[in-house]
């Protein structure tokens, strides 16, 4: 490209990183606006029991900068009278889950389907890594769509038998009542609620 009269390099170079098909077009930064954001490379089914007072983290890869209006989750199994808790969080440089970006509330179990809560203000990420969490005062009973990922940056289980999708660790009942930040402590899991975020716009 011809440089014009009077403009910088630095100018022209800022220009072209700017362009997200500068070299190459990277699917995951093309996204439908108004729909949820996908897991990365995972297979969905259908029986996840979430452990009462478990913290579950599931990873989540924000290719660009991104504004959420919703976080979502589907329940399977009904359990009248209890909730599940859901937020984000962020991922520090081993790719654990670290401080807390936001508590977004609770949906409650008293039925099944898409619960889905907006998010007021929406949610703005920087393109990077996340955890999306979900924690629930079921004894049990309610049961979400599981998420189990082909890949991803998280490795494998110890006997090979499935990649591992995020972290978990056991919490009480006062820390269902406000998630913890940071998210603490946890142990990498093969098994994580699919949880989902809305994108409003693509920043």
């Amino acid at each position: 490209m011809l440089k014009l009269a009077g403009e910088l390099i630095e100018g022209q170079l800022a220009d072209h990183v700017a362009r997200l098909d500068a070299h190459t077009i990277n699917l995951y930064e093309q996204f439908a606006v108004g729909q949820y954001l996908p897991l990365p490379l995972v297979y969905i089914s259908y029986d996840l029991t979430m452990v009462q007072y478990r913290l579950y983290a599931t990873y989540i890869v924000v290719a660009r900068d991104m504004t959420f209006d919703r976080i979502a989750i589907d329940i399977e199994t009904l359990d009248n009278g209890k909730d599940i808790r859901l937020g984000i969080y962020n991922c520090n440089s081993s790719l654990e889950p670290s401080s807390l970006v936001q508590d977004c509330g609770t949906v409650d179990t008293d039925s099944t389907g898409l619960k889905a809560i907006t998010l007021d203000p929406a949610v703005s990420l920087t393109k990077g890594r996340y955890f999306l969490a979900a924690i629930t005062d079921s004894d049990g009973v309610a049961k979400v769509v599981n998420a189990t990922p082909y890949s991803g940056g998280l490795g494998l289980s110890t006997n090979f038998d499935r990649a591992r999708t995020g972290y978990q660790v056991t919490k009480t009942a006062t820390e269902f009542a406000a998630l913890g930040d940071p998210f603490g402590a946890a142990n990498l899991d093969t098994a994580s609620p699919v949880i989902g975020l809305r994108v409003e716009s693509l920043d």
